[in-house]
Order: C-alpha cells, then sequence, then structure tokens
C-alpha cells in the first residue's frame, strides 16, 4: 500500500511533507534564476564622455584647455583628461514677437563641447566611475582647469 491510513507514504513520509518540499525547491529555482544571474555586467574599458553647454560665459570657456582634467566637483572623482574641445556660437531659444521659440545667441557667450578619455566601467551606455553612475543627459558640475561649470554629459561612447 503506498498511502496508510495517516497519509504517509509508504509508512513514512507525510503527503504534505513533499509537497511543502517540493514547494520550497521551486522557491528557491526562482529565486536563484531572477536574481541570481546578471543581465548584463559592467566590463572596466576606456571611454569617452562627452560634455556640452550651449551658453557659456566666454571667460569660463577660455579658462579650459585641452589636456586638463575633468573631475566630478560633488565627489571628486577623476572623469578623464580633455582630449578635445569645439566652441562655437551660443545657442539660446526666447519667444519671439508672434510667441514661436526663436533660436539665437548671446553677446559674451559661446556653446562648448568638450570630450575627455577615461578608464571605466561600461554598462549598457553608462559608466561607474567610483561607486557612481553617469549616464547621457546627466547635469553635472565638474571642474575643469580653473574652472567650476555646470553641464550636461550629452554622449557616452567605448573607444
Amino acid at each position: 500500500m503506498i498511502l496508510d491510513d495517516k497519509g504517509r507514504l509508504f509508512g513514512k513520509v507525510s503527503i504534505i511533507d513533499i509537497f511543502v518540499l517540493i514547494t520550497v525547491v521551486a522557491i528557491v529555482f526562482v529565486a536563484v534564476f531572477q536574481f541570481g544571474r546578471r543581465t548584463s555586467a559592467a566590463t572596466i574599458e576606456t571611454v569617452q564622455i562627452e560634455f556640452r553647454m550651449d551658453a557659456l560665459e566666454d571667460f569660463t570657456v577660455r579658462a579650459v584647455s585641452v589636456g586638463d582634467i575633468i573631475s566630478d566637483d560633488a565627489n571628486g572623482n577623476f572623469l578623464g583628461d580633455i582630449i578635445n574641445i569645439e566652441v562655437g556660437e551660443s545657442i539660446v531659444y526666447d519667444f519671439g514677437d508672434s510667441g514661436e521659440l526663436v533660436r539665437s545667441s548671446m553677446d559674451n557667450y559661446s556653446s562648448i563641447v568638450m570630450m575627455t578619455e577615461v578608464v571605466a566601467s561600461y554598462l549598457d551606455g553608462s559608466v561607474i566611475i567610483g561607486g557612481n553612475m553617469y549616464t547621457t543627459g546627466t547635469l553635472i558640475i565638474i571642474r575643469a582647469g580653473n574652472a567650476r561649470i555646470q553641464l550636461n554629459i550629452s554622449n557616452i561612447t567605448r573607444v
């Protein structure tokens, strides 16, 4: 007889005990499957980070140059050495006479794009430096040369 009158299998193991054991094994399996594996792991590699500001005072633009070190003002993280700087006419938007949005420029202001190169943990278009994640679109205050600048991270690419 497979089950006795007390519900034990072969007179030794309870059906409820087997059900609990199967449930626990299933929960452990699901937990390991869901949380125990990484879908994408960060890789340490050289990346380029592009910083952009559409309107920055000309004296601040002149305070930075290729070769300067960029660091995060909030925590001092090294964000690379400047490898390229592009300066152009400032870009500002204002409402015109008829209420439409009009692009123009301001005197004594320029747009700036700075590119740095740094070794960091790259993960899905973001970088992790010093335990902090930096992503495209992040507004950040940096120190570059003798300047302290608020700008956006406009692009992060692998080298």
